[in-house]
């Protein structure tokens, strides 16, 4: 496809916004990062470099991603609900080691898609998408080079996944290295092109260190007349609870040990972010980029971790309540107006439209681009003109017509039980994880105003009956065009001789790679 680089005009909600050529993107995704979980709402987390760009761009209040890791980048990356692209069951792609499952080729991913623009492409981090056969791997999805990992999580020092039955285990780190357990394979790619490759020399190396020196390298050789989309998928929150002994100490104020790590894992999160936000300054093309910080789900604050802070926001990782789905969310950059800058947006966004709103900005037309059309709306102009936003409506999660939540408006249903850790997490104490209720919405659905009633407390359904119908109606009318598992291809059928094991294809280089080839 042809794309005249010269100049972009948009119109967009009634305004006209003029970009010279197409924007360099970076696109930052912070591993279960909770709500309360940055500087700018919890002093006790020491983010100064992410709290200055925030206050710089806009901070989202209403944004919405998924409740665990999978579903929420393969929303980044296709602009799809996951209940439209066979992940809207708990499988979350696990164990992503040896699950032979991966998002269906027919998706054009978002690297693959701005690469009709003439973009340089590059990933670093968790991928968590599929790889049982080399055409899920991130260079055979549109990206130029990856580094990182393929699985849903491992450790930040070693860079091990486990084979199925044989945990992880979740210490407290120091910058030192340690001994490869049997059963855990290293999950560590280093991959351009067609090439894939492990990589290896890196136990040692603190994960948000390694991939910060890999974007600074890719930076460094960059020509800055050619668009660049870089998608940082940082490792860091999630567990294991890790960290270099420097980030720990000047985090001493810290006396909760877990919350602690947690907060040391941020501040390397902190100064990655410096580093890259200096880099495209001395290339000179900072001027030109659209730098987009997210979170892929609430915080996670199951018994491995315990110091994810969602407060005031009720629940957390794995539960479709706001403290699992509300994301920490902003979005900064020169080419908004200046008059848009230290705001916060109050409209409506979900994961999904990320990728309508860049492929758009990059001149890509996007509605064919695989065997659902794109989900997403182009926010754009609505984050541009601060107007109100596109959607009105967001899926949270569809399975079947009795598990799922949608959003209306400013009201928000439940059908079936919203998930597990429920209650509210008290900042002062993070040992008390949480406050325990009977399941609710598991013998009839729950309403809430989530607008004006953030931390969920009242259910609306009795006193609300024909709000509650309305919302009933329109979950069923979009069960409708639920794309089961077995519809959406996630998880092709094996061959005639079954799938090979994973981990005896593997075990000889001691590496996670595809085998299924």
């Amino acid at each position: 496809m042809a794309i005249n680089q010269q100049l972009f005009v948009f119109v967009l909600c009634a305004c006209t916004f003029i970009v010279a050529k197409p924007p360099h993107i970076v696109f930052l995704v912070a591993d279960d990062l909770g709500w309360n979980d940055v500087g700018w709402r919890d002093p006790q987390i020491k983010s100064p470099k992410i709290d200055k760009l925030a206050s710089e761009g806009i901070i989202f209040d209403d944004y919405n991603v998924f409740k665990f890791c999978s579903p929420s980048r393969s929303a980044f990356l296709t602009g799809r609900y996951p209940y439209h692209i066979g992940q809207q069951t708990d499988m979350n792609m696990n164990p992503a080691c040896i699950i032979p499952c991966g998002i269906n080729l027919s998706y054009k991913m978002m690297p693959a898609v701005l690469k009709e623009a003439g973009y340089s492409t590059h990933m670093i981090g968790k991928w968590h998408q599929g790889y049982f056969k080399k055409e899920y791997t991130p260079t055979y999805r549109g990206f130029d080079t990856f580094l990182g990992f393929y699985a849903g999580g491992e450790t930040h020092y070693t860079h091990v996944s486990p084979y199925e039955g044989i945990p992880l285990w979740w210490t407290p780190a120091d910058n030192a290295t340690y001994p490869i357990k049997p059963g855990h394979l290293i999950d560590l790619s280093n991959n351009t092109g067609k090439e894939i490759r492990p990589l290896a020399g890196q136990n040692g190396t603190f994960s948000a260190e390694m991939y910060t020196k890999e974007v600074l390298r890719i930076l460094n050789q960059h020509n800055p007349d050619v668009p660049i989309y870089m998608y940082l998928a940082y490792h860091v929150v999630h567990i294991p609870l890790e960290s270099p002994s420097y980030y720990y100490d000047i985090n001493s104020d810290i006396k909760t040990h877990n919350r602690r790590l947690y907060a040391s894992m941020m501040s390397s999160l902190d100064d990655a972010v410096g580093n890259i936000t200096a880099k495209l300054l001395e290339k000179n093309m900072w001027d030109n980029t659209i730098f987009i910080f997210t979170t892929d789900n609430g915080a996670d604050f199951s018994e491995y971790s315990n110091a994810g802070n969602n407060a005031p926001l009720r629940g957390g990782k794995f539960t479709h309540w706001q403290g699992g789905v509300r994301g920490t969310a902003f979005i900064t950059s020169p080419l908004l107006p200046s008059s848009r800058a230290n705001t916060s947006y109050s409209g409506m966004i979900h994961a999904v439209d990320w990728y309508k709103t860049l492929s758009e900005l990059a001149g890509v037309p996007v509605d064919q681009t695989g065997p659902v059309a794109p989900d997403g709306v182009n926010i754009w102009g609505a984050l541009s003109s601060g107007g109100p936003s596109p959607r009105t409506e967001a899926v949270i999660n569809i399975w079947g017509n009795n598990s799922g939540a949608i959003r209306v408006g400013d009201f928000k249903l439940y059908r079936g039980f919203p998930g597990s850790p429920d209650g509210w997490v008290p900042r002062a104490n993070l040992q008390n994880t949480e406050v325990q209720v009977p399941k609710p919405c598991e013998e009839k659905p729950c309403l809430f105003n989530v607008i004006t009633d953030p931390t969920e407390h009242n259910d609306l359904s009795n006193s609300m009956p024909d709000k509650l119908q309305e919302l009933i109606q329109r979950y069923d009318e979009l069960a409708k065009s639920e794309v089961s598992l077995e519809e959406s291809g996630l998880c092709p059928p094996p061959p005639p001789n079954g799938w090979p094991n994973a981990f005896e294809v593997n075990k000889k280089s001691g590496y996670w790679e595809p085998w299924a080839d």
